[in-house]
């Protein structure tokens, strides 16, 4: 399984899954990795997995900001599925930051600063905003 950041960008890259949790009449539970902690990161799939259209929502990034998850778990998942779109709801993709009410993992790092891009800087080691040694 993938971890953090890589758990979450995996919901899209079409890699192998682990077995769904098959539920008749409702959301589909896949554990898509581990934080740091060994929690899991959970995702929800409402919809089919093979949709034309694939949307993602990430509830929660940071463990101090908790409508994201609340808002996932009961307004998103009680979703009927739209046609030919696939939807995958993350309720939080830094389980340990939510257990302990900080914006940054275990691992002191903000996730929101660790993304990948052209433009990513390192910042600030120590702080809230610490984008860690490199992205991702």
């Amino acid at each position: 399984m993938t971890t953090g950041a890589a758990a979450v960008a995996a919901t899209t890259a079409g890699v192998a899954w682990p077995q769904l949790a098959q539920a008749a009449d409702g959301p589909k539970r896949i554990d898509i990795g581990v934080s740091t902690k060994g929690r899991p990161i959970r995702a929800f799939l409402i919809g089919q997995r093979d949709a034309r259209n694939q949307y993602v929502v990430m509830g929660q990034m940071h463990g101090d900001e908790p409508a994201g998850p609340v808002v996932c778990l009961n307004r998103l998942l009680d979703q009927e599925p739209i046609n030919d779109v696939a939807l995958w709801v993350v309720p939080t993709m830094n389980p340990d930051g939510r257990v302990r009410g900080s914006r940054v993992n275990a691992r002191g790092v903000d996730l929101n600063r660790n993304v990948p891009s052209k433009t990513w800087v390192q910042q600030g080691k120590g702080t809230r905003y610490y984008s860690g040694p490199r992205p991702a």
